[in-house]
């Protein structure tokens, strides 16, 4: 049982909080390098093809202006169908964040 809820917790870790180091509005919480290496871990654990992980690591890249991966993982993202249609105009503004060289901070 311990193994199991050792594994939520990283799971949970590994899945949420690079949201929060790419995006958070507070400074003090962003980390950009371990935003990415966590949203590299969500996407592998998720074979590439969770869409919302996609676009975690898109912002963790913009976090750190590295603007290339985060244009080609958040597009990757939006090739999604089910993400398109939930996430369109938030995807399509952070490509245009992304584009003029500008990461994304959560409202």
């Amino acid at each position: 049982m311990w193994t199991a809820i050792k594994l939520a917790v990283r799971m949970a870790r590994v899945l949420a909080l690079p949201l929060l180091l790419a995006t958070c509005r507070d400074n003090r919480f962003r980390d950009g390098p371990e935003a990415v290496r966590l949203a590299t871990q969500a996407c592998e654990l998720t074979d590439w093809k969770n869409p919302w992980y996609l676009g975690t690591l898109a912002a963790a890249y913009a976090q750190m202006w590295d603007f290339e991966p985060a244009l080609k993982w958040q597009r990757a993202a939006l090739a999604d169908e089910q993400y398109a249609q939930r996430e369109d105009v938030n995807a399509r503004q952070r490509i245009a964040l992304y584009e003029a060289h500008e990461e994304y901070i959560e409202p």
